[in-house]
């Protein structure tokens, strides 16, 4: 099974690489439209802009679907791994958990703060992200600590 899906994914790559280099093409040697502004001034642009952005929005599409898709296939495919990943996406909801509850919704106090439009919730959303970062980077040092004092006893 892993081989048909395997060749699917390289057709597939080759087909959308070829769209692409055709996609490229046009762009570049399909020729420009221009369009004057209210103050006179004429700017020319490539006739294939839209379809560039258009199939930047695919490949968008097609790449999220895949980054999501994919490992939920192997997942599946692999139970060992499902429970290794499983663990590892409960232990970041816990971190995350954790964050959520260190961080206050108090709207900070400084200059031109009626700019920003903070409200609690964003304060809350702020917080828990900077609790998170600190939690998971003082995590990652122990881990490092630990290595290095369990290698020097080996």
């Amino acid at each position: 099974m892993d081989t048909k899906i395997g060749k699917i994914i390289q057709i597939m790559m080759y087909v959308i690489f070829g769209v692409s280099l055709i996609m490229i093409v046009a762009f570049y040697f399909g020729g420009s439209e221009s369009i004057t502004f209210t103050s006179g001034k004429e700017y020319s642009y490539p006739s294939f802009t839209d379809n560039m952005i258009y199939w930047a929005y695919v490949l968008f599409i097609v790449s999220t679907l895949s980054a999501l898709l994919f490992p939920i296939i192997s997942l599946i495919t692999d139970i060992k791994k499902a429970k290794r990943t499983i663990v590892g996406v409960a232990a970041l909801a816990i971190t995350v958990g954790l964050a959520y509850a260190f961080a206050s919704g108090a709207i900070p106090n400084f200059h031109n703060i009626e700019k920003f439009n903070i409200t609690e919730s964003i304060s809350k959303s702020v917080g828990t992200g900077l609790f998170t970062v600190y939690l998971l980077g003082g995590i990652a040092i122990i881990g490092i600590l630990f290595t290095e004092i369990s290698k020097s006893f080996k």
